[in-house]
């Protein structure tokens, strides 16, 4: 029988302790995802939100619109993976699909690409901010078209503008993406005004 004070007892309990500090650190690091009863981001991180505004600054976007955008896609965690769309997965920050990231990396920012690192939350935040600027520019600077074709992409955007397809054939899932960034970002920019 092992005395209550003995030496394996005490390294038991620091242990544990080390393990519970970690996991209420990374908590407080990177909150919970979004329910879906809220459209409320958190304020991110700090370090994350200065390098999400610096992009939204760089490409001349909303105030906090990347932020929103950021924490519906990853809830701020940079080196987020989502599950696989065909053979590849959205991932980083703004959850760059894996098979357009070049394109965009080269198209719309100063990234070269092979310096471009998926899991750099500074070089994820400018490409998918390059990114969006681009989609408003294309969308006639409609915020709302422009999440939508982030989330549901640029050629189902395109094609229901042209009227090739009605309304009703927005997914249910981007309507609310689109809806949740957007009011997300009027939050975001409410909460910074009081």
């Amino acid at each position: 029988m092992t005395p209550i004070n003995s030496p394996d007892k005490n390294s038991n309990i620091i242990f544990w302790v080390i393990v519970l500090a970690f996991i209420v650190s990374m908590r407080t690091l990177y909150p919970e995802p979004a329910t879906a009863n809220t459209n409320n981001p958190p304020q991110p991180p700090e370090e994350i939100a200065t390098i999400l505004h610096d992009a939204e600054q760089l490409y001349d976007l909303p105030h906090n619109l990347a932020v929103s955008v950021a924490w519906y896609e990853s809830s701020y965690i940079p080196t987020a993976r989502s599950k696989y769309v065909c053979k590849y997965r959205p991932r980083g920050l703004m959850q760059l699909h894996q098979k357009y990231e070049r394109y965009i990396v080269e198209n719309f920012t100063d990234i070269p690409y092979d310096d471009f690192d998926w899991k750099n939350p500074k070089h994820n935040a400018m490409t998918g901010c390059g990114y969006l600027a681009y989609l408003i520019r294309r969308f006639d600077g409609s915020l709302y078209y422009a999440v939508l074709a982030y989330n549901w992409g640029e050629g189902n955007v395109s094609r229901l503008l042209r009227g090739d397809m009605g309304e009703d054939k927005i997914p249910a899932r981007c309507k609310k993406y689109a809806d949740n960034v957007l009011s997300g970002m009027d939050w975001l920019n409410e909460g910074e005004a009081k």
